[in-house]
């Protein structure tokens, strides 16, 4: 059965296959996982809280890049420089659905205004529904945002892989909380109007619909490069 134009999920799912959005699942949790893994390895608790959010979010584009490789040529990845020449993004496509994949604070937050994403806006969601009283293009691509994002932060939270520790008993022990950094704490399919100010319809819940997506990430990804960091002599400083 035909999709129709004014069913963003519908159309999604008759592009995306649910092969294509488990891969992109599990590349971006194996970049949650690379990511807190390396801060924890080789980071102070300050300096991950300032260095964690870029290289997850390096991370994460790199996995996403490499697993759908695998997939052409009905889905393919280029690497796009935004406007300002300050950023890089991965332009995913997969038939008339155009992916972006963005990190934001909670589920269902609209993603930060930038140009790149304004345009995506505009020149699908812009042409697929239309304005009042015109039919929409019959082969308008579709501009899809997939949401991610680590647990929210809470007063007294500090970053680790556990939420509670366990006493001699079996019972929980209740301490220092502790966010969940090493995993999404959401993963959402969302599709922005053509103005980028809110979204059309109900996001896809990807965690609901692939419960069994993993913690082992996927095999397609590459870990992330251990770089060699000589150490600083303090007394070379100067």
């Amino acid at each position: 059965m035909p999709s129709s134009p004014y069913d963003p999920v519908g159309l999604f799912d008759a592009e995306v296959t649910d092969a294509v959005l488990r891969s992109i699942g599990r590349a971006v949790l194996q970049g949650y996982q690379e990511a807190f893994r390396y801060c924890q390895e080789n980071f102070s608790r300050g300096e991950t809280h300032d260095v964690l959010p870029q290289l997850r979010r390096a991370a994460v584009e790199r996995n996403v890049r490499s697993v759908l490789v695998r997939y052409a040529p009905r889905v393919k990845v280029a690497p796009r420089l935004n406007k300002t020449h300050n950023a890089w993004h991965n332009e995913i496509a997969a038939g008339r659905v155009v992916m972006t994949v963005n990190a934001v604070t909670n589920p269902g937050d609209m993603v930060r205004d930038a140009e790149f994403r304004c345009q995506y806006a505009r020149d699908c969601q812009g042409n697929l529904f239309g304005t009042e009283g015109e039919e929409p293009a019959p082969d308008a691509p579709l501009f899809a945002v997939l949401l991610h994002g680590p647990e929210p932060k809470q007063r007294g939270a500090v970053p680790g892989p556990l939420v509670q520790s366990v006493g001699v008993d079996g019972e929980p022990v209740t301490g220092v909380a502790r966010r969940r950094m090493d995993r999404p704490a959401f993963f959402q399919v969302a599709f922005p109007d053509k103005d980028l100010a809110r979204y059309i319809g109900d996001p896809i819940d990807l965690l609901r619909r692939f419960p069994d997506l993993g913690d082992e990430g996927d095999a397609g990804a590459q870990p992330v490069p251990q770089p060699v960091v000589p150490p600083v002599s303090i007394d070379k400083v100067v």
